[in-house]
């Protein structure tokens, strides 16, 4: 039973982690912008690179602290999508929360080769 209360660590854990790729790529881009770059197409490029990649990374930061504050709380099965009576997830929710998801699934198929 101890395990299982200390699975919300995991979401804490890639919401830190998630925060930190964040914080990096904010501040390679801000190097970035003083140095700056002497062809415009590589600069757009570059920048429209770093703004996905950091929003990819906030949004992972705030889906995964948001789930490990619910799974402490023991409340939000229904903001995935979970059936209560089935327990099956709908297709969108994988969409919609695949921080949350995509790590969920490779660790448990890692653990499962145990």
């Amino acid at each position: 039973m101890g395990a299982v209360h200390g699975v919300y660590l995991k979401y804490v854990g890639l919401s830190l982690v998630s925060y930190g790729g964040y914080s990096y790529l904010t501040t390679a881009a801000d190097a970035g912008a003083i140095v700056g770059s002497s062809e415009a197409g590589a600069e757009v490029s570059s920048s429209l690179l770093s703004f996905a990649g950091r929003s990819i990374f906030a949004y992972s930061c705030f889906v995964n602290g948001t789930i490990a504050v619910l799974f402490k709380l023991r409340r939000g099965m229904s903001l995935i999508g979970k059936n209560r009576i089935r327990g099956t997830i709908p297709m969108w929710s994988y969409i919609i929360w695949a921080p949350f998801h995509l790590p969920t699934i490779a660790y448990t198929y890692l653990h499962a080769l145990k």
